[in-house]
């Protein structure tokens, strides 16, 4: 067993091993039937619908071998001529011997026996050298990410343990010497003692500052100097949640002395009336700021020592009051806790894309698929699109309870779609230099800012804004966030309509009406290359030309011809419903705060669409009335990826923000600045350190390792650039 595909030898047999290249493997036809002249024919399973190409003569006593490909599964047809180039799949063969099909593996050595006679054949085929597993990479990469990320997880850990440890040193020190500055301390409180792991003693103005917010406990000093958490004014113990939160910036200016609840010369006692009339005159203070309090339990000794119900009405320096009253939306703002199952959705999306921009390892299933089909790499683009529409009316509804006006919401929605674009022609420019009269405007920016300025559209003048949660009615309670952009969807519903109508009836010249196919080798070699997307190679035919290549290592046979564009105008209209999907999902998040109303709404768009695109492709991955194709942006696509989308997002919410097990590191970091990256790596895609060729690289272990020492450096910087607050937003 080999971990990283090493064959351990050069020859065998008279087979040059290291002739082959990444998933390769060697054959030998052979035959034992006499006076009969034999012909190879061959057909890749992926290549659909496609027709046998032929191979070789095979004669009597004479070795024939050949490197084949071990991708997919290889199906052969010997045939007793060979007048024919292509024999379709389906087609009445009175020349046909025998059919066989086998998924070789890489490194291996077969063997292709024909035998017995030509009225009773018998074709088998057997291995000769054992071929090498090439997922044991995937596995030792699983294994070392595993180990590196508990050592971090132990570490950091263990590194905040010891900080509170020897952090108790460095408070009694920071005690008495505000012991000596004469600073006004509680008294009366007793010994307190503070839980180190709970509570790190990290003093600042009298707040404790927690990481990704500002925490309402208040920490006061005793007399021996020791950090004390009043989570709560009425004695909650630290473990609980925190009910206000305060933040620094609006009362820097406060001394220590005089935030923390204590008895001192400024403590004010009144009756309840009087305390009432302050708390009328004051609310941003009373509902902002946990000093004015009533009744609360001051923990003694980690005990929790019960207070006579009082009225304490803290006085504090005019400054930070002023503050306080002077900042209430800067408050609320601060308060606001952002999702980072969000950040981390995209953080995954923009990290699996540069791993299969970088090749995926040579592993086919992290590559797109030829035509029809589902693999990893074509989850990237449509889920991008989505998580954009996910966010865009939570930014719509925010801006407009800032009381920014509509018409300055439109100006900035255009102004960034047109950076979008701007970007996307630039990038596309990277091979240049570019002919300005046949340069490719389409691209991936590109669709992103026409459909982001179309769906923001929709938002800003369709949906709601002030909205609440209908109590008369059932069945309004349940469609509220539909009913609320209702609009919109005859608007998406329409766009729907016209795909659909210009997929399967614009008349297309030399094709037929309807077509999905990829033309050329496909559907039996009929089109000959002139019929690429039907429709949509016919709207969108450029001058520039693409390769169909029939997976072929020795015999290649290239069709070429006027394509599509794959971000054309059909896949565009259907990219928009993408979009708007994601919106619909957003718009759940505005209406209905709850987790488990959000959840259960999320699995029941999941499974709705989930279901009617199966239905459309037929529930497999090639064919059905509208295959899944990521080349044509099919609806079936549109539906499926859809439904994967909410499903990872469903699960990302309930681990990291409902249940709080994963802060969604290190995707939550890359999240934060997708669009950096993703332009970042567009730029230094064959550069260093990134990318670099050692050898002849012709297994997956040596591919894995050099795409994912560039995917995670691209995520260290992201890290990094995090820390240092450094964003990039359009």
């Amino acid at each position: 067993m080999s971990w990283i595909e090493d064959p351990g030898l050069t020859t065998y047999g008279g087979f040059n091993i290291s002739e082959l290249e990444i998933d390769q493997a060697w054959v030998n036809v052979s035959t034992t039937i006499a006076d009969t002249a034999l012909w190879l024919y061959e057909v890749s399973t992926n290549c659909h619908r496609c027709p046998f190409q032929r191979r070789e003569e095979i004669k009597l006593g004479q070795l024939n071998k050949y490197i084949v490909s071990s991708k997919f599964p290889t199906k052969y047809r010997i045939r007793s001529k060979g007048n024919d180039g292509y024999i379709p799949d389906d087609y009445d063969d009175r020349g046909r011997i025998c059919d066989i099909q086998y998924n070789f593996e890489e490194f291996g050595v077969y063997s292709l026996n024909i035998g017995g006679d030509v009225k009773e054949p018998n074709c088998s085929i057997t291995v000769e050298l054992e071929p090498v597993n090439i997922y044991y990479p995937l596995l030792l990469a699983f294994l070392f990410y595993f180990v590196l990320g508990s050592i971090i997880f132990i570490i950091s850990s263990n590194h905040a343990r010891l900080k509170s440890l020897f952090g108790s040193s460095k408070s009694s020190s920071k005690s008495s010497k505000s012991s000596s500055l004469g600073s006004t301390v509680e008294t009366n409180v007793g010994s307190a003692t503070t839980d180190p792991v709970i509570s790190p003693p990290i003093i600042t103005n009298g707040l404790n500052r927690r990481q990704g917010s500002f925490a309402g406990s208040i920490t006061t000093l005793n007399q021996n100097g020791n950090g004390h958490y009043m989570s709560h004014p009425y004695g909650i113990p630290p473990l609980s949640p925190p009910v206000t939160e305060v933040s620094i910036s609006t009362i820097s200016s406060t001394p220590t002395s005089t935030v923390g609840i204590q008895q001192s010369s400024q403590l004010v006692t009144g009756s309840c009336k009087e305390a009432e009339k302050i708390e009328s005159h004051s609310p941003s203070i009373i509902s902002s700021n946990p000093v004015i309090s009533g009744p609360y339990n001051v923990l003694h000794n980690n005990t929790a020592i019960p207070q006579q119900p009082q009225c304490h009405i803290q006085q504090q320096p005019l400054q930070a009051q002023t503050s306080l009253q002077q900042q209430p939306q800067q408050q609320t703002r601060q308060q606001r806790t952002r999702l980072r199952s969000l950040d981390t959705f995209r953080g995954i999306c923009i990290v699996i894309m540069i791993f299969v921009n970088d090749g995926g390892a040579g592993y086919y299933f992290f590559d797109h698929a030829t035509w029809d089909g589902l693999y990893v790499a074509d989850l990237v683009f449509p889920w991008f699109l989505w998580i954009m529409g996910v966010c865009i009316p939570v930014s719509v509804k925010s801006q407009v309870k800032r009381g920014t006006s509509r018409l300055q919401i439109c100006r900035k929605i255009f102004i960034r779609s047109l950076k979008l674009i701007g970007i996307g022609i630039i990038l596309g420019s990277l091979w240049g230099p570019v002919n300005v009269q046949t340069m490719r405007i389409p691209g991936v920016l590109q669709r992103f800012g026409v459909c982001y300025f179309i769906c923001s559209a929709l938002v800003l003048l369709c949906m709601t804004v002030n909205f609440t949660k209908p109590e008369t009615s059932k069945l309004r309670a349940a469609l509220q966030d539909v009913e609320i952009i209702w609009i919109s969807w005859l608007f998406i519903l329409a766009l729907v309509l016209v795909h659909s109508i210009l997929t399967f009836f614009l008349p297309v010249p030399g094709c037929p009406t309807g077509y999905l196919g990829a033309g050329g080798l496909a559907d039996g070699n009929v089109y000959s290359g002139i019929c690429i997307g039907g429709a949509a190679g016919y709207i969108d035919r450029r001058t520039f030309q693409i390769e169909h290549v029939y997976q072929n290592p020795t015999a290649k046979t290239v069709y070429k011809s006027d394509a599509y564009d794959p971000e054309g105008t059909l896949g565009t209209l259907t990219s928009i419903v993408q979009v708007w999907l994601g919106v619909q999902t957003g718009v759940t998040m505005l209406v209905y705060p709850r987790a488990s109303s959000r959840l259960k709404r999320w699995g029941v768009w999941a499974v709705t669409t989930g279901i009617c695109g199966a239905i459309l492709c037929g529930f497999r991955q090639t064919g059905g009335w509208i295959p899944l194709n990521k080349n044509l942006w099919s609806l079936s696509f549109v539906l499926v990826t859809n439904s994967f989308a909410l499903i990872l997002l469903s699960a990302l919410y309930f681990i990291i923000d409902i249940k709080k097990w994963w802060s969604g590191a290190p995707f939550f970091e890359p999240g934060m600045n997708s669009i950096l990256l993703y332009v970042a790596h567009q730029v230094a895609h064959a550069m260093l350190p990134w990318h670099y060729v050692f050898g002849p690289m012709r297994t997956h272990f040596a591919k894995l390792v050099e795409c994912l020492w560039g995917t995670t450096l691209w995520v260290l910087i992201s890290v990094y650039l995090y820390q240092k607050k450094i964003f990039w937003t359009l």
